[in-house]
C-alpha cells in the first residue's frame, strides 16, 4: 500500500518506495497536546483545526455537524457540559 503522489520504482518491477511527509517529534508532540487541549474544551473548531495541521492532506469541505457543540454554541456554553455516569453496581 502505497499512500502518497509520488511513488518512486525500485530495481524489482513490482515493489515501489514512498517518500513519507516527515514531522519533527517536538512539533508532532506541540501539535498532539493542542489537539489533546481542544478535545479537553469540547472545541471543535479546533479540534478541526489542529486535525488540518496533523493531517496532510486532510480539507474539511463541509461545515463542523455536531449537535451538542452547535447547541452549545447557540447557548454561549463554553466547555464541555457532558459528564460520565458511574457504573450501577452489580
Amino acid at each position: 500500500l502505497l499512500i502518497g503522489d509520488d511513488p518512486q520504482g525500485t530495481t524489482h518491477s513490482r515493489i515501489m518506495k514512498a517518500n513519507d511527509d516527515y514531522v519533527p517529534w517536538p512539533l508532532l508532540e506541540r501539535q498532539l497536546n493542542q489537539l489533546q487541549n481542544a478535545i479537553s474544551a469540547n472545541d471543535v473548531p479546533a479540534m478541526r483545526e489542529s486535525l488540518v495541521a496533523l493531517v496532510p492532506g486532510f480539507k474539511p469541505d463541509q461545515d463542523i455537524v455536531d449537535w451538542i457543540h452547535s447547541e452549545e454554541k447557540s447557548r454561549g456554553v463554553a466547555g464541555p457540559t457532558w459528564h460520565v455516569a458511574e457504573a450501577a453496581a452489580p
